[in-house]
This record gives C-alpha cells, sequence and structure tokens, in this order.
C-alpha cells in the first residue's frame, strides 16, 4: 500500500470514528437533558427524592458503555479481588451522580461522563486496594513463620495502586480513538521497546527518516498527554 493510499483510509477510518462519536454525544445528552429535566419538575413539586425517576433513557444509552468499561477495569484487578459486578454497580452510580453533576454549559455530558467514569475507576482502586489490605490478606492466608518476612518485604516494595493504575492508564491509552493506525503502530512498538532510537521508530513505521518519526512521535505524545499530566 502507498503512504498517499495509508494516509486516505487513515483519514476515512478517522472520519468514521469522529461521525460515530458524535453521534453518540448527541444521544446520551438527549437522555442527560430529558433525565435532568424530570429531575428539575420534581425538584418544584416538593419531592423528596427527585433524582429517582426518568432515568430509563439515560441507562440505556449508557449501559453498553458502563459495562465495557467494568470489564475492562475488571480484567487488570481479578487478581486484587476487584470484579467486573464491583465496577459496573460503581460506574451505575457514578452515571447518577455525573448527570446531576453536569450544568449543561461545558462541553458535552457524554465527554464528562468519560472522564467520571475513569476517575471513578481509579477511585475504586485506590480504596479498595490500599497497601493495608494487601499486608492483611496475605497475612491471613499464610501459616507457616515465614509470613512476617513477607509482609515486611511487601510493606517495602510499591502499593498495588502503583502497579495497577499505569496498567489501566495504557490500556486507555491504547482505547483512544483519536489515534491514527500510524500513531497506534508507533504506540504498539514503544510499548514493546521504550528505549527504541529514531531511527528504529522509523524503521518500524516504513517512513523515510528520523524527521518523519519524529513528527509522528509528537502528534501521538500530544494526543496521550492527558493521560499522564494532571
Amino acid at each position: 500500500m502507498s503512504t498517499i493510499q495509508r494516509k486516505g483510509r487513515e483519514a476515512i477510518e478517522q472520519l468514521e470514528r469522529q461521525r460515530f462519536f458524535d453521534k453518540r454525544r448527541k444521544q446520551v445528552d438527549a437522555a442527560w437533558a430529558e433525565y435532568i429535566s424530570e429531575v428539575y419538575d420534581r425538584v418544584d413539586k416538593g419531592d423528596e427524592k427527585p433524582y429517582h425517576y426518568a432515568f430509563d433513557a439515560l441507562s440505556e444509552q449508557t449501559d453498553a458503555f458502563v459495562r465495557r468499561e467494568a470489564e475492562r477495569w475488571a480484567r487488570f484487578c481479578r487478581k486484587y479481588r476487584l470484579y467486573e459486578d464491583d465496577f459496573e454497580s460503581h460506574f451505575r452510580y457514578t452515571v447518577v451522580k455525573a448527570a446531576l453533576k453536569y450544568d449543561g454549559q461545558r462541553g458535552t455530558f457524554f465527554d464528562l461522563l468519560g472522564t467520571a467514569i475513569k476517575n471513578a475507576g481509579r477511585d475504586l482502586v485506590r480504596n479498595s486496594l490500599t497497601k493495608k489490605n494487601r499486608i492483611n490478606h496475605l497475612t491471613v492466608s499464610i501459616d507457616d513463620e515465614s509470613a512476617s518476612k513477607k509482609v515486611a518485604k511487601i510493606a517495602a516494595q510499591h502499593t498495588t495502586e502503583d502497579i495497577v493504575i499505569p496498567r489501566l492508564i495504557i490500556a486507555e491509552m491504547e482505547a483512544d480513538t483519536s489515534l491514527t493506525e500510524q500513531e497506534r503502530r508507533l504506540f504498539e512498538f514503544l510499548k514493546a521497546d521504550p528505549d527504541a532510537t529514531l531511527q528504529e521508530m522509523a524503521d518500524a513505521l516504513g517512513v523515510r527518516d528520523r524527521k518523519q518519526a519524529s513528527r509522528v512521535k509528537q502528534r501521538m505524545t500530544d494526543k496521550l498527554r492527558k493521560y499522564y499530566e494532571d
């Protein structure tokens, strides 16, 4: 495939992804508007729990996203006794919180929800998998004289959060829809060989020189910067 054909295909794929997400933004935001309108109406009527109603449309529009994110987070956390249903219930609650927090003024609810779910997943990991929990679990599961030594060794290591969070961030980067095919190939290459030189990157991408590889790397870095900067 020629460079022109490859770039043309990447442009078409990017456009199709953009159209899909534009459609989803409209659908999810319309469901949010229906829900929040009912909430405001019930507040005006003095309802003590106005947020308990009219959630069906918003739940339907966010259901697949919630289940997909719950499965993705659980895939990294099963060994730490966090499972899909833990994340799913937490994320469904997050949808309600995000819906009540969003004011309709900045950005879209669809985009806010994506950030809210990501933060909720991280919070669940932080709250559930502290160093103390890991040590307590280890001491009750080991029934020999070496227990105290193993506990001491774990206490000196990184916490589970230090291990899990970077993996989840990498998974989020991999799923980023803004990456072109070329940028995604470079990301996968650097994930396997983070110390690669620009020439090695150029060879992996099939481009002519290091300057081209550097430009691809810079574009990729700019798109992914949001995942590792506060």
